[in-house]
C-alpha cells in the first residue's frame, strides 16, 4: 500500500512539474504572440503608408504627365507662332530691301 502511495505521489509530482512546464511554455507563447502581433500591426501600418504613397505618386506621375503634354503643344503652338513671325519678317525685310534702292535712286 505504502508503495502504491509513493507511486501516486510520484506521478501527481511529474503532473504537477509537466503543468508547471507547460504553464512556462504558454506563457513565453503567449508572449511570442503578443510580440508577433504588435509586428503584423506595424508592418500592415507600414504596408498602409506605403500604398498610400504609392497612390499619391501615381496621381503625381499623372498629373505631371498631363502637365508635360499641355507644355509640349503649348511649345508647338509658340514654334508655329515664331515660324509664321520669321515668315512675316523675311518678307518685310525683303519689301524694305526692295523700296530702299528705289528711294536711293530719288
Amino acid at each position: 500500500m505504502e508503495n502504491q502511495v509513493v507511486n501516486l505521489h510520484d506521478k501527481v509530482q511529474k503532473l504537477i512539474e509537466q503543468y508547471s512546464q507547460d504553464k512556462k511554455k504558454l506563457e513565453k507563447l503567449t508572449e511570442q504572440y503578443q510580440e508577433l502581433k504588435n509586428e503584423n500591426t506595424q508592418l500592415m501600418q507600414q504596408i498602409e503608408t506605403i500604398t498610400s504613397q504609392n497612390i499619391s505618386s501615381v496621381d503625381t506621375v499623372k498629373e505631371l504627365e498631363d502637365k508635360i503634354i499641355v507644355l509640349e503643344n503649348k511649345c508647338q503652338t509658340l514654334q508655329a507662332t515664331v515660324k509664321e513671325f520669321e515668315e512675316l519678317a523675311t518678307v518685310a525685310i525683303t519689301k524694305i530691301d526692295d523700296l530702299i534702292p528705289t528711294v536711293l535712286e530719288t
